[in-house]
């Protein structure tokens, strides 16, 4: 009943006009001119808030109210000067003085009134509906996680931010990348060196590593396939030594890449899924961006004017270009792949104790212009974050595949060198676990028998 009629506007204006008649029958009465604005606006408080449907006990209409109250502030101060016109003629200035000072008076007074009142009617509100709430503590202010505020995000540390980085959906299987190395240089790209290749004589693989890679296991195995190794080239007729594939492609201009990966997938029986590779300009650029390898040379090699002294000692990209191309004169292609694979380990090693994998990305995309590949940004930081737990000889093993050189074959008396495809298989069943089939015809003991 008391909350229907106090909704209604006419109680408010019937209460605003209440409180103006008792304000003038008190001004007359005392004749005190500072009460006057005090009382009427004070009384109004409550008037306007009924006037307006704004609950008594929501304080944050106090702006509103504020507002409301100048109209009426300064209707009391007109009054005030009004009625004191008598003496107006005789003292203006003392008495617009008083009048003015008399009224902000009356408003401060009435902010502070009017505030108080309304938190009164606020907490009174509160205990009529849960009388408990006298008894109990003010709730604490919300901390900045309660009130939604962003904290701080904590500083992540290398290793972290590399997991960030990496494709961590690659790293769930097996795969096998394989690692070409080809004969391109700046004296084999200039039409008037005598080391010119042309497109009929395209630049052909060095080096050919199938790098397989469990991240289930937890062990990546690198398996060098000797650059004379007698293979059947993809798309192409007749016998050739397994780095032809390359160069029948097209090298890195052409299909290259992927000549050099089916030929391998026939001949080794597993799935390649992706490649990376770098002529040798890439190579001396890779090392120049790690700030060389440090390296105990085995033996003193010679080429092209330059020495390649024996010891322990930090070789920049030339360096270790001439130490792994030497061949002639420095052993088999089968000791040039090995000598291939100990400075790759030494590389690795590196970067892994001095907790430099983890600057992976940065250095590829510093030297991303010199090197061919499919894999991404992500994918390397996988393999990257993934590299940190292997350890070389132990989750990190070296290959290479076993066969035998042969000279003065049936094939135009080329020299080749054939693989042993049993031992082939067993390497193949050891390291991914199955059976491959393998084509006699390219076994050693059958080209022996046919040369004989």
């Amino acid at each position: 009943m008391i909350d229907t009629l106090t909704s209604t506007p006419f109680f408010g204006l019937g209460v605003t006009l209440l409180c103006w008649y008792l304000a003038v029958r008190f001004q007359k009465r005392t004749g005190l001119l500072i009460c006057n604005p005090v009382l009427v606006a004070s009384l109004l408080v409550i008037g306007i808030m009924l006037l307006f449907h704004i609950p008594l006990d929501n304080y944050n209409a106090g702006g509103s109210i504020i507002k409301l109250l100048l109209a009426p502030a300064t209707a009391v101060l007109a009054l005030n000067i009004y009625q004191q016109r008598a003496i107006l003629k005789r003292n203006f200035w003392p008495v617009v003085l008083g009048c003015f000072v008399g009224s902000l008076v009356s408003v401060l007074a009435v902010l502070l009134l009017g505030g108080g009142v309304a938190l009164g009617l606020r907490f009174y509100s509160g205990i009529a509906r849960d009388p408990m709430r006298a008894f109990t503590e003010p709730s604490p202010s919300p901390s900045p996680l309660q009130a939604g505020q962003p904290l701080p995000s904590p500083t992540l540390t290398p290793e972290e931010q590399l997991l960030r980085q990496a494709d961590t959906d690659f790293m769930r299987s097996r795969v096998n990348i394989l690692l070409v190395g080809w004969d391109q240089s700046p004296e084999r790209d200039d039409s008037d060196s005598v080391m010119y290749r042309d497109s009929k004589n395209n630049f052909r693989s060095d080096v050919l590593m199938l790098l397989a890679v469990d991240f289930e296991q937890g062990n990546a195995h690198l398996i060098s396939i000797p650059r004379d190794t007698m293979a059947k080239i993809y798309n192409t007729k007749g016998h050739y030594k397994i780095n032809a594939a390359f160069a029948k492609g097209g090298s890195a201009e052409g299909d290259g890449f992927e000549y050099a990966i089916k030929t391998v997938e026939n001949l080794m029986g597993v799935p390649i899924s992706h490649y990376v590779g770098v002529n040798m300009e890439g190579l001396k650029a890779v090392v120049n961006a790690l700030g060389g390898v440090e390296y105990d040379v085995d033996r003193e090699i010679k080429l092209n004017g330059r020495v390649l002294h024996k010891g322990v000692q930090r070789l920049d990209g030339q360096q270790v270009l001439d130490y792994c191309r030497a061949r002639k004169g420095y052993g088999t292609d089968v000791d040039r792949a090995d000598r291939q694979q100990r400075m790759l380990f030494a590389i690795f090693t590196q970067l892994r104790e001095g907790s430099r994998l983890t600057s992976i990305p940065k250095l590829y995309l510093s030297v991303k212009d010199y090197i061919y590949t499919d894999l991404t940004a992500e994918q390397i930081a996988a393999l990257a974050v993934f590299g940190m737990d292997l350890v070389p000889g132990e989750s990190l093993v070296r290959h290479t595949l076993k066969g035998k050189y042969i000279s003065g074959t049936a094939y135009n008396g080329a020299s080749f060198y054939v693989l042993d495809t049993r031992a082939l298989k067993s390497l193949m069943k050891d390291i991914f676990g199955v059976d491959i089939k393998v084509d006699y015809r390219y076994d050693y003991r059958y080209i022996q028998d046919k040369k004989s």
